[in-house]
């Protein structure tokens, strides 16, 4: 550091062995005056610098009062309990030998009165009762009075001294008035008088200091403008020490408001000299293990010397920074931060011990490392939760063990998702794919989702829907893609997608299949079939090569064109399909075909069918007995099939037909009277009401 001609040097050095403090570049006039225990020396023409002020803090000193006035410089040094101050005057030098006293005094000493401030109580006793009313008199009496938390005299004193700002006790006199205000609650004019010492030149840590007190005092009022000051430390006195204590309890602040980027902001930027330093990267990483970026947290980890770290009330810190390591497979340095805390034998010890243990894949050292946790914490609560999470990694438990740990622990993130996860697999193998979607739901809003559990979703989301296709179960199938959609999980099932197509159901068919593959270009051929579009069918045709879907198809297409003798012959050779659902198709579209011809010779067996193919065949059956002029029949079967939408008014026409070939015209009425509300616009309407009169 570079030392300006007016700027004093102090150094502790080893002079005949002992220790002393040699205040250098003084080059001027100075006074050197000892008086009960502490020694004043004022020097002319010079200042005291920061390298300086920081060799004050030494624990040889218990008092120090420096101020520059009118370009002078005024020490005043008291010496700690059992030591003594030696002066020894040199060229432009002056040495000081702070010296242990070999029998302590028997004049009866007082304790400091004051810790960390600029200020502390010198080591004296002294009657101010027959002395002359001095300044220096009177800055003592006050001190004296503070020291026997005597604040209301102190005040009394320490005001004579703040009215002349040339007076050398001006400034110290001013901040013990205002700290003299805080000790007895007064804060407004504890906050006036600090700010009224921010007016006047001050050097040093000084306007940190007064800045971090006023926002002390915030905090005691819960004043927002504590958080301000702090923030002004930071911002206007960012090389101050109390700038670093404005960060880390900016960050404290952040970090209790869950506020986290804020928090690692704060934290992250506390200087290395800092005693803070070590904590505030502790703190720091700590918020990015909660956030399980496990890289950026190891990297601040690494950052910190824990010789610097106090560990009492920093285990949780240490203990899931060394998990933090095991995470990243450098169990070495895992190790080492767990030796800091082994002795302590914490909760947070044993909790990352054992799952350092898990990912060194050694279950059984972890569960008996939890069961000695156990035996010296019997009622800890989150040595219970890691010990029934080793249960449900090392022990195979039944679906009901899973199901109560789920009970028990049902707002724990920690422990339901794995619980769940265990429960899903149970379920998967059971094929209840249903069951395993539903519990993957309820851990979405966990922030412990575990890769394995939303490969196990995805594949049972595709089984299920698998499973709903083959059971033609309609509710199912849209349920299918429902969970699809809710659980940002991606749908590939082709046979749900042929079984909307088979029911007319495009959009949803293609929703249900990737867009990339044959099975959508087959789908897609049949949705131009029916639009009308058999160019564009027959361009689709060219990639497929399933011989009997090939036939679906050509088979739709004669049909689309009124080649129904060459429909028939594409639909019978797909009759024998393996796929179960193309065959009942092809068995329908063959009945629809006869029917249409009327050379049907017998009912559609209905017990053939399942799902929404069942409806269709109910409803050519009612078309084949129209057709065979058995009108009963015919509304018998027209009525098990008008609740369906899509053969609503279709049925209904032809009941009201029926009806009036059975000269039920009456009923035939009603019917009709259904139909047109239901229907006001529909051309069959109009043809019955034609017909019945």
């Amino acid at each position: 550091m570079h030392i300006s001609a007016y700027a004093l040097n102090i150094d502790l050095r080893k002079i005949g062995g002992k220790d002393c403090f040699v205040v250098s570049n003084i080059q001027a006039e100075y006074k050197l005056e000892e008086q009960n225990g502490f020694l004043k020396i004022q020097i002319l023409n010079k200042k005291a610098n920061t390298q300086f002020y920081k060799a004050l803090n030494n624990k040889f000193f218990d008092f120090v009062s420096l101020f520059n006035t009118s370009g002078n410089v005024n020490i005043i040094f008291g010496a700690k309990k059992g030591y003594e101050l030696l002066t020894k005057k040199e060229t432009n030098a002056l040495i000081i030998e702070p010296k242990e006293i070999l029998q302590e005094s028997k004049v009866e000493k007082k304790e400091n009165y004051i810790d960390n401030s600029l200020f502390k109580k010198p080591e004296f006793k002294i009657s101010l009762i027959q002395t002359k009313p001095t300044i220096q008199n009177v800055f003592f009496s006050g001190l004296d009075a503070y020291s026997r938390h005597d604040y209301k005299l102190s005040i009394v004193q320490f005001s004579k001294l703040t009215t002349d700002p040339n007076n050398p006790f001006f400034l110290n006199a001013l901040y013990l008035l205002a700290s003299s205000y805080e000790k007895i609650g007064d804060f407004e004019k504890a906050i006036k008088t600090y700010r009224d010492i921010l007016n006047y030149s001050l050097e040093l840590d000084a306007p940190g200091k007064i800045l971090y007190q006023i926002a002390q005092i915030y905090k005691k009022q819960g004043d927002s403008r504590y958080i301000d000051t702090l923030k002004k430390i930071v911002e206007e006195f960012p090389y101050s020490n109390y700038a670093d204590k404005a960060k880390f309890e900016l960050g404290n602040i952040f970090y209790d408001a869950k506020k986290y980027n804020q928090a690692i902001l704060y934290y992250t930027s506390i200087t290395k000299e800092s005693p803070l330093y070590e904590i505030g990267m502790l703190k720091a990483g700590y918020i990015f293990y909660l956030e399980q970026n496990y890289p950026q947290a190891a990297y601040l980890f690494y950052l910190i010397d824990l010789k610097n770290v106090d560990v009492k009330d920093n285990e949780k810190y240490i203990a899931k920074a060394a998990y933090v390591f095991c995470k990243m497979k450098d169990f070495k340095s895992a190790e080492n931060f767990l030796s800091y805390i082994q002795t302590t034998q914490s909760p947070d010890f044993y909790i990352s011990k054992s799952e350092c243990l898990l990912l060194q894949n050694n279950p059984n050292l972890a569960l008996n490392t939890i069961s000695q946790a156990i035996k010296v914490f019997p009622l800890n609560k989150q040595i219970q939760e890691e010990k029934t999470k080793i249960d449900l990694l090392t022990q195979k438990l039944n679906e009901q063990q899973l199901e109560n740990i789920i009970k028990q622990y049902k707002n724990n993130e920690k422990i339901t998702p794995l619980a769940m996860w265990h429960l899903a697999k149970v379920y998967y193998n059971k094929k209840e794919y249903a069951k395993v979607l539903n519990l993957y739901a309820k851990t979405l809003s966990s922030a412990n989702v575990m890769d394995e559990f939303q490969n196990l979703a995805q594949d049972s989301l595709n089984m299920f829907a698998d499973q709903s296709a083959k059971n033609f179960d309609e509710k199912s199938m849209h349920e299918a893609l429902r969970l699809s959609n809710k659980l940002k999980l991606k749908l590939n099932s082709c046979s749900l997608a042929k079984s909307f197509m088979f029911i007319g159901q495009y959009k949803l068919a293609f929703d249900s299949v990737d867009k990339n593959s044959s099975c959508y270009k087959f789908i897609k051929a049949n949705y131009d079939i029916q639009k009308g579009d058999l160019k564009s069918a027959l361009s689709d045709l060219n990639s497929l090569k399933d011989k009997d879907y090939l036939n679906i198809i050509y088979g739709k297409l004669s049909y689309a064109n009124g080649e129904l003798s060459k429909a028939k012959i594409f639909f019978e050779k797909c009759v024998n399909s393996k796929d179960e659902l193309l065959k009942q198709y092809a068995k329908l579209k063959l009945s629809e075909i006869n029917i249409e011809k009327n050379i049907q010779n017998k009912p559609i067996d209905n017990k053939e069918f399942k799902g929404p193919f069942l409806t269709e065949s109910l409803f050519l059956n009612a078309m084949y007995y129209f057709n065979k002029k058995d009108y009963a029949n015919a509304i018998n079967y027209f009525e098990k099939v008008e609740n369906y939408k899509k053969y609503n008014e279709q049925a209904l026409f032809y009941e009201t037909l029926c009806l009036i070939n059975l000269g039920k015209k009456e009923l035939a009425l009603k019917k009709l009277a259904i139909l047109e509300k239901n229907y006001p616009n529909s051309t069959l309407t109009k043809k019955l009401k034609i017909l019945l009169q």
